[in-house]
């Protein structure tokens, strides 16, 4: 457990955001494959990640000025499950 980081990603289905759109937009990072990326759980405006074999680190770095479905999303850490 100490290995997985949940991520909150602003934007949800509310921007039509698709679980697709996230791996896609994941796996395009250095270094990070699809058995990295966990759960995915796409609300209405807001989308959760969880990352795994502690990469979160790396991709909450790396999100920060990529964009996801075309726009730079807001993406922080979360505590507690899904």
């Amino acid at each position: 457990n100490q290995d997985i980081i949940r991520l909150s990603i602003g934007g949800g289905r509310k921007s039509k955001m698709r679980p697709g759109d996230i791996v896609g937009t994941l796996c395009s990072i250095d270094g990070i494959e699809v058995s990295d990326i966990g759960i995915i759980d796409v609300r209405e405006s807001l989308t959760y990640v969880e990352i795994l074999n502690g990469k979160g680190s790396h991709v909450l770095e790396s999100l920060q000025d990529k964009p996801i479905k075309g726009k730079i999303r807001k993406v922080r850490t979360t505590r507690g499950g899904i």
